[in-house]
């Protein structure tokens, strides 16, 4: 019964999941502020939407009935393995067939921008750009499947 569950509810979690993901990547590539902060606000939901699955779990148990600690944490653990499984493909066929390389591109422009440069100059950190972004460099040659 809670391998049941644990699929089920961890495919609806794996789906609020995808959905933060892209509104948050959309939110950078497009610059769109209300894409960001949507996905921002699902990110802080995240949380209680698993208690809540868990909790509907426990409501599926016969009456009266109490779930034990292993029970609980077999399917919690299943939940999350599910979701995270399922995300993780998502994720993947984001990279290989939708990115292109747009997400890197909006992080470079953000961080090359003159004012950006203006700020880290004025704070001394202008090594720490430099690091920032040799390392989105060496990000940008990953593949699909190693980001």
């Amino acid at each position: 019964m809670a391998r049941d569950f644990a699929t089920e509810y961890g495919t609806f979690l794996a789906l609020a999941w995808v959905v933060d993901f892209l509104l948050i990547v959309q939110g950078f590539t497009r610059q769109n502020i209300f894409f960001t902060l949507g996905g921002f606000m699902l990110f802080l939901l995240l949380p209680f939407i698993a208690i809540y699955l868990a909790w509907r779990f426990k409501q599926h148990l016969p009456h009266g009935e109490q779930i034990e600690s292993p029970a609980a944490w077999f399917f919690s653990s299943m939940m999350l393995l599910h979701a995270s499984l399922i995300t993780a493909v998502a994720e993947f066929f984001y990279f290989r067939f939708i990115d292109e390389g747009r997400l890197i591109n909006s992080f470079s422009q953000m961080l090359t921008a003159p004012e950006t440069r203006q700020q880290y100059q004025q704070i001394g950190a202008s090594n720490m750009l430099e690091q920032t972004l040799q390392q989105l460099d060496t990000v940008a040659t990953l593949s699909p499947l190693d980001l």
